[in-house]
C-alpha cells in the first residue's frame, strides 16, 4: 500500500514539474500581425506600431527584432514583458527611392511559446510630383544670319536669354546637331526678371552645312525648349575665292 502511494505521490510531483516549467512561458497576442499602407508618398517614412499583450504564466524577453531589408527599422521593448502586461513592437519603413510595392516582414526572437514571430508590412509607393516650375525664356534672337564664313573657323556669337517668369530658369543644356558648336554661360540659373549672356562657339565645317541650329533646354515646362537657327554659306578658303573673284576675265 505504502509503495502505491509513493508511486502516485511521485507521478503527481513529475506532472506538477512539467506543467508549471516545460509549459510555462510567455505568449504573444497581437491585434494585428499584418497591416497595409495603402499608398505611400515616395519620401515619406511610413510608420507602424503592432500592439500585442502577454497572454502567457511568464514574462516575455525580446532578444531581437530583424527586417527583412534596410530600408525598414524595428523598435521593440528591452524590459520584460510581464504576463497580462501589453506592448508594442514598431515597424518604420523608408520610402526614399523606392517607388513600386513592397512587402516587408519583421522578425522578433524572444523567449515566448512562439520563439520566432512574423509580422509584415505592405503597400505601394508614388513617385512625388515636383511641383510646377514656372520660369519662362525669352531670347533676343531666334535666327543667326552668318553670312559667308570659312570652314573650320571658329566664330563667336552673343545672345540674350531673359528669364520673365514667376521661379528661377535653369539651363540644362545647349546643343546642337553638328556638334560644332560650344557655348559659354555668364549665369545659371537665371533668377526671376534677370538677364545672362549666351555665348555661342561655332566652328562650321562643309561637312555640316546644314544643321546650323542650336536647341536651348530648360527645367521650366512652360517653355522647355528653343530653338535658334544658324543661317551661313561655308567655303573652304575666303581668302581663296577673293583672289579668284579679282583674277576673272572681263564678262565672267
Amino acid at each position: 500500500m505504502y509503495y502505491n502511494i509513493s508511486i502516485k505521490v511521485f507521478f503527481s510531483f513529475l506532472i506538477f514539474l512539467i506543467s508549471n516549467n516545460g509549459f510555462s512561458q510567455g505568449k504573444f497576442s497581437f491585434e494585428i500581425e499584418e497591416h497595409d499602407f495603402g499608398t505611400v508618398v515616395e519620401g515619406d517614412k511610413a510608420e507602424k506600431v503592432f500592439k500585442f499583450k502577454n497572454v502567457g504564466n511568464e514574462p516575455i524577453v525580446i532578444s531581437n527584432v530583424k527586417a527583412s531589408c534596410g530600408c525598414t527599422t524595428p523598435d521593440w521593448p528591452k524590459n520584460p514583458i510581464l504576463p497580462g502586461e501589453e506592448n508594442s513592437v514598431k515597424a518604420i519603413y523608408n520610402s526614399k527611392g523606392r517607388p513600386g510595392r513592397f512587402f516587408k516582414t519583421i522578425t522578433i526572437t524572444s523567449n515566448a511559446e512562439e520563439g520566432m514571430k512574423r509580422l509584415t508590412i505592405k503597400g505601394n509607393v508614388t513617385k512625388k510630383e515636383e511641383p510646377l516650375k514656372e520660369g519662362i525664356l525669352n531670347v533676343d534672337i531666334d535666327e543667326i544670319n552668318l553670312g559667308k564664313v570659312e570652314s573650320d573657323k571658329q566664330i563667336s556669337k552673343k545672345i540674350t536669354l531673359k528669364n520673365t517668369g514667376k521661379d528661377p530658369l535653369k539651363i540644362v543644356s545647349v546643343k546642337s546637331d553638328c556638334r560644332c558648336i560650344n557655348y559659354n554661360l555668364s549665369l545659371n540659373p537665371i533668377p526671376i526678371s534677370q538677364e545672362a549672356t549666351l555665348e555661342l562657339l561655332i566652328k562650321p565645317s562643309l561637312n555640316n552645312s546644314e544643321n546650323l541650329k542650336v536647341e536651348i533646354t530648360t527645367d521650366s515646362e512652360l517653355t522647355k525648349n528653343h530653338t535658334i537657327q544658324i543661317d551661313a554659306e561655308i567655303v573652304e578658303n575666303i581668302n581663296q575665292e577673293s583672289i579668284v573673284k579679282e583674277n576673272k576675265p572681263i564678262g565672267w
